[in-house]
């Protein structure tokens, strides 16, 4: 019996398209050059790169059901048991970042859900304040025992780099 999904969230979807378009753009005209001179090996890892980018950025999401938490990162995919969950809350840069009882996440307990908008400008499901309040209420619905919400936004515990993160 499939998981009953109560939220989805995607990053902006202008976002998107601009990686989209540009990305997808300029892997075009690598590949349109490598047509027409063949002898160009270097293009071809660059044109993997850009393909494999527009790809990945294609699959970002984060998805709420009723026991878990599945982020889709451009290269990763999390699926975190909302049991385990002792924190959600907002960054310093609006975004949901979520900590559980054990490390699950190389060595780390803190994931940080980049793909949820900060606003409803962005236009893809609950905005950051609305999903961290789903998330939370979830959260306890399925057993968690959560820390007092921040009153207001903190810096998150996350040594890793930007670049290699969700």
């Amino acid at each position: 019996m499939p998981t009953e999904v109560l939220q989805v969230w995607r990053p902006n979807p202008v976002v998107r398209v601009f990686v989209l378009v540009g990305f997808g753009g300029l892997a075009l005209a690598i590949a349109a050059g490598l047509l027409f001179s063949p002898g160009t090996w270097i293009g071809y890892p660059v044109l993997l790169v850009l393909v494999f980018a527009v790809l990945g950025s294609a699959r970002r999401r984060c998805v709420l059901t009723r026991t878990e938490i599945i982020a889709q990162g451009r290269f990763v995919r999390r699926v975190i048991p909302l049991s385990e969950v002792t924190q959600v809350a907002l960054s310093l840069g609006l975004n949901v970042w979520v900590q559980t009882r054990t490390p699950r996440f190389n060595g780390g307990d803190i994931c940080m859900l980049r793909m949820i908008p900060a606003s409803y400008a962005e236009m893809s499901g609950a905005p950051a304040g609305d999903a961290v309040q789903l998330i939370r209420e979830q959260a306890q619905r399925s057993g968690a025992t959560l820390q007092p919400l921040p009153e207001r936004r903190v810096a998150t515990k996350s040594t890793k780099p930007l670049v290699f993160s969700i």
